[in-house]
């Protein structure tokens, strides 16, 4: 009886091949996807279902400046006033800044706030894109939310959009003695004697700003959580009354 041979597997045979000039593929300093410029790092946002005051701040690019010119806060203050009326995330407050904007948004849910920031950010950018003659980008990628869940919070964020320029006023200052020819810095003594007014006084309100407006009576839409409320204001004066004690 005949025993069937096995058949022998075929082998693959290597080459010595000389390697690619170009060097394509693999592990290379500069490969992969490209660092972005942003400061506002690329993380997850936190989602929420039930109405919730949000601190939105809106930073513009390197090259837009001076959003405190009055020709252009016009044109910003328009862009907030149609966008402040939404139901699912009306603009409770807002402060217009030399390259940023902050707002207080009173937001349904996530997606009501993402979609009431893209629509501001849209109304802005192409009234100072038309007004400037320019084309392209004019905030940063991503926008900096932060929750804020208690009167407390509230109150302090309230505090801290309405009274942001004066909070800056010193270094700006400090800026403007440093640098004099800067473009966009214009030394005045008239300009470092309102300043100084401004840091002296105790009830400032300032001009770029939703409590200027409700000051002149301009109506403007105060929000329906009730952590916006006054009532609400007046137990986070009493706690941090308490807490400074």
């Amino acid at each position: 009886m005949s025993v069937a041979k096995k058949k022998r597997g075929m082998v693959q045979l290597g080459l010595s091949l000389p390697l690619p000039a170009t060097k394509h593929g693999g592990a290379r300093k500069g490969a992969g996807r490209k660092r972005s410029t942003n400061e506002q790092p690329h993380r997850q946002r936190e989602k929420f279902s039930k109405r919730c005051p949000v601190q939105v701040t809106l930073k513009m690019k390197p090259d837009i400046k001076n959003l405190r010119r009055r020709d252009v806060y016009r044109k910003i203050e328009d862009c907030l006033r149609q966008a402040a009326t939404r139901a699912d995330a009306p603009i409770c407050d807002f402060s217009v800044q030399g390259d940023h904007v902050h707002m207080l948004v009173d937001a349904a849910n996530n997606k009501a706030l993402t979609s009431a920031v893209r629509g501001v950010s849209i109304r802005v950018a192409r009234a100072i894109n038309k007004f400037w003659g320019r084309k392209g980008r004019v905030f940063n990628d991503r926008y900096h939310a932060r929750l804020l869940r208690s009167p407390t919070e509230v109150l302090v964020s309230r505090r801290y959009i309405l009274n942001n320029y004066r909070k800056h006023l010193p270094e700006r200052l400090e800026t403007e003695r440093t640098q004099p020819q800067a473009a966009w810095i214009a030394v005045t003594p008239k300009h470092v004697d309102v300043a100084r007014q401004i840091l002296e006084a105790k009830h400032w309100i300032d001009p770029y700003s939703s409590a200027w407006l409700r000051r002149k009576g301009t109506p403007w839409p105060t929000g329906r959580s009730w952590t916006l409320s006054d009532d609400a204001a007046a137990k986070a004066e009493r706690y941090l009354a308490r807490r400074q004690r």
